[in-house]
C-alpha cells in the first residue's frame, strides 16, 4: 500500500526529545493503519444494576457531565470483557422520551423567575444522536482519541451507558489561580499528540466539533493526551471520501454517520470558528475540518497564556 503523507505535526518535534516517539504515540506508519474498521464493541441489554453497580462494573465516583449526561469511573470486578481492562470512563446518556419533551415545553411557558437554562439544555439526548455518538466511536482506535469498549442499553430507564477507556490524569487545565500556566514545551507535546488525534479522526471522515482543553485527556502519567467526547461530532462524506478515497469502503453511506440534524452550530461558543457564528444571506456553508483546526489554534493560546483571545 502506498504510505500517507508525512504529517505536518512532524515539524513540532524538530527540537523534541520526543522526536523518536512518534511510532510509539501512534503516528500511522502505513495507509493500513489509518484504515477504517470499527472495532467490535459490545452490546447487551441484559442489565444487572443496584446503586454502585452495572453489571461488572463497580461505580466509584463522578468525574463530570457533558451535554446530555454523566460521566463515572469505576473499576471491573469479574472476570469479563474488555480484556486487560479495569478501570473504565461510563458515560451515561438518557434518552429523551415524548414525554420528557411535552413536560418541559409546558413547563418553559410558565418558568420560574429563578431559571435561566435553557429548555433545550434541560432535555435528553434523542436516540439518533446517541446512535451517532456510538456509531462514531465504534470507528476509532487509535493512541490518541478515548476508545469505546461496551454499550449497555438499558430500555426500562431510558438509559445507553457507554463504557469506555479511563484516563487518570483529568483534562487539560489552563485557568488554575494556584499553579503557574504551563511551559511551551508542556503545551507543544499537548498539542502535538491533539494534532495527531485530529489528523487520524480527519482520515476517518470525522469532525469533532468541539475541540477544547476540558476533552483532552492526560494518561494516568500525563505522557499521552487523548481527544475525548464526541457528544456533538458528526461524519463528512466528502472528508471520507477526499481523505482515504478508495479505503473509505462502506461507512460513506451509514445512514446513522450520516445523522447530522441539529448541528449546525452545536459546539462551545469561546472555541467555534467564525463560519459557525457569523450570519449568512444564503445557505450556512457546510461544516468542514477547518473548525477543528480553528478551535485547536483557540487551545493552543489558552494554554499558552492562560486566558482566552478575546
Amino acid at each position: 500500500m502506498t504510505p500517507p503523507p508525512r504529517s505536518p505535526v512532524d515539524a513540532l518535534d524538530s527540537h523534541s526529545q520526543r522526536a523518536g516517539e512518534s511510532q510509539h504515540a501512534g503516528a500511522p506508519e502505513s495507509q493500513h493503519a489509518l484504515e477504517s474498521h470499527a472495532h467490535p464493541v459490545p452490546t447487551t441489554d441484559h442489565l444487572i444494576k443496584d446503586r454502585a453497580q452495572l453489571n461488572q462494573y463497580h461505580i466509584i465516583s463522578l468525574i463530570g457531565a457533558g451535554y446530555h449526561g454523566k460521566v463515572y469511573y469505576a473499576k471491573k470486578v469479574r472476570s469479563q470483557p474488555p480484556v486487560g481492562v479495569r478501570r473504565v470512563a461510563i458515560k451515561a446518556l438518557r434518552r429523551d422520551t415524548p414525554q420528557d419533551r411535552t413536560r418541559l415545553l409546558r413547563k418553559s411557558a410558565f418558568p420560574k423567575s429563578d431559571e435561566h437554562t435553557p429548555v433545550g439544555d434541560k432535555l435528553g439526548a434523542a436516540e439518533p444522536e446517541i446512535r451517532r455518538e456510538i456509531a462514531i466511536m465504534k470507528k476509532l482506535t487509535h493512541a490518541h482519541v478515548v476508545r469505546l469498549y461496551e454499550v449497555i442499553d438499558d430500555r426500562m430507564q431510558d438509559k445507553i451507558y457507554m463504557v469506555m477507556e479511563y484516563c487518570a490524569g483529568g483534562e487539560v487545565t489552563w485557568t488554575s489561580n494556584d499553579q503557574p500556566i504551563l511551559t511551551v514545551d508542556q503545551t507543544r507535546r499537548i498539542i502535538r499528540d491533539a494534532i495527531l488525534g485530529l489528523e487520524y479522526l480527519h482520515y476517518q471522515g470525522i469532525i469533532h466539533r468541539d475541540i477544547k482543553p476540558a476533552n483532552l485527556l492526560y494518561s494516568r502519567d500525563r505522557s499521552v493526551v487523548k481527544i475525548a467526547d464526541f457528544g456533538i461530532s458528526q461524519f463528512s462524506k466528502p472528508l471520507r471520501l477526499e481523505s482515504a478515497g478508495k479505503y473509505a469502503a462502506n461507512d460513506v453511506d451509514d445512514p446513522i454517520l450520516l445523522e447530522n440534524k441539529g448541528l449546525s452550530r452545536a459546539g462551545t461558543p469561546s472555541f467555534l470558528a467564525p463560519e459557525l457564528v457569523s450570519e449568512h444571506a444564503g445557505p450556512r456553508p457546510s461544516v468542514t475540518k477547518a473548525v477543528d483546526i480553528w478551535a485547536l489554534g483557540v487551545t493552543l493560546y489558552c494554554l499558552l497564556f492562560g486566558i482566552l483571545p478575546w
